[in-house]
This record gives C-alpha cells, sequence and structure tokens, in this order.
C-alpha cells in the first residue's frame, strides 16, 4: 500500500496523476468517502487539507468540499485553521471556488456553532452582485440560500441575514428567489408582496 492511502481506501498520489481521467476518479473517491464515512479520512486531515492550495481546479474543489465533511467529525477542531483559507477562497473572484467555499463554511458552521454567527456574517457579505453577469450572482445567491437553509432558526437574528434574504427573495429571480422565498417563510420574514405563513 502506498503512503498517503487511507488503508486501501484511496491513493491520494492519484491527485497528482498525469491522467485527467485518473484525477477525476480520485475526487469522485475522495467525495464519496467524505460524504459517506468522513471517519475513514479524518485521520488523513493534513493531506485533506492541503487540497485547497491545489493550483488545479477539481482538486482545489474537492478539498474544498472535503474539509467541509470532515467537519462532521472534527473532534480536534482542525476545521477552526482553515476558515481563514475558506474565507480567502470565498473572495477568491471564482464563482465555481466561490460557491465550493460556501458549501464547506456553512457545514463548518453547523458543526462548530461557536463560529456560526462570524461564519454567517462573512457568508452574507459577498453581497449579491459580487460577479459579473446576472447568471453567476443567482448561482452565489441560491448557494448562500441552500446553506443558510441548513442553519435553524437562530439566524434570523444575525442583523445582516434577515436583510439578504430578504434582497435576494425580492431582487432575484428563478431558483435563488424561489429558495430566498422559501426560507423567508419557515423562518417568519416578511417579504415584499409575500406573507411569511
Amino acid at each position: 500500500m502506498k503512503q498517503g492511502s487511507t488503508a486501501g481506501v484511496i491513493d491520494f498520489e492519484q491527485m497528482h496523476s498525469a491522467d485527467e481521467g485518473e484525477r477525476l476518479n480520485f475526487t469522485k473517491k475522495l467525495l464519496r468517502i467524505a460524504g459517506d464515512s468522513p471517519d475513514l479520512l479524518y485521520p488523513y486531515y493534513n493531506i485533506c487539507a492541503s487540497l485547497l492550495r491545489f493550483h488545479e481546479g477539481i482538486i482545489q474543489w474537492a478539498g474544498i468540499d472535503t474539509v467541509g465533511m470532515l467537519a462532521t467529525v472534527d473532534h480536534e477542531k482542525k476545521s477552526l485553521v482553515q476558515i481563514p483559507i475558506l474565507l480567502k477562497l470565498l473572495r477568491s473572484g471564482s464563482l465555481v471556488t466561490c460557491n465550493h467555499a460556501i458549501y464547506a463554511l456553512g457545514l463548518i458552521a453547523s458543526a462548530f456553532p461557536d463560529q456560526r454567527k462570524m461564519i454567517v456574517n462573512e457568508l452574507v457579505s459577498i453581497g449579491a452582485n459580487r460577479f459579473e453577469t446576472v447568471e453567476s450572482n443567482e448561482l452565489v445567491s441560491a448557494k448562500l440560500i441552500e446553506t443558510l437553509a441548513t442553519m435553524g432558526p437562530e439566524i434570523q437574528s444575525y442583523p445582516a441575514v434577515a436583510s439578504d434574504i430578504r434582497n435576494i427573495a425580492e431582487r432575484a429571480r428563478g431558483p435563488a428567489a424561489q429558495k430566498a422565498k422559501m426560507l423567508a417563510a419557515g423562518l417568519g420574514l416578511i417579504v415584499s408582496g409575500h406573507s411569511p405563513h
């Protein structure tokens, strides 16, 4: 067995393969294990976290998601060290990287309630017009609303959150607006032209 493998479950050397298909299979397997059995990957947390600095998008994006999923079993609180890196990735200017960072930060906020307010405020601060196209901003807004919806009713007490949910519900279109309206209704927030119940 090669060094860097999780007891024969995954070979981290595959991320350096010259074969694009092998790298893609590595990311799929990594994400499957992180989602189904994060405890198997947790002993290799540092290797997974090192993927946040990987220069190939697909490997980095898998690393971002994996770090988020490992927060569910992070008894050593290693995730807390990754928050500043994920916040930098959140503001990287890359739509895909931003969405993956929103997802991972949401999982960390759920796993570490004492970090939730700070993370939520950072997520909301990215703004609805961060990207050049309406479509890109819609995707980010939809991912933000999906993430906020996982955090429970306490988020409505965070000053910027209620305002941001209302803004997305009123100004966005398509799935982002629909998700924001559903979340607003669930939190009892009044949105222009919509009753919370």
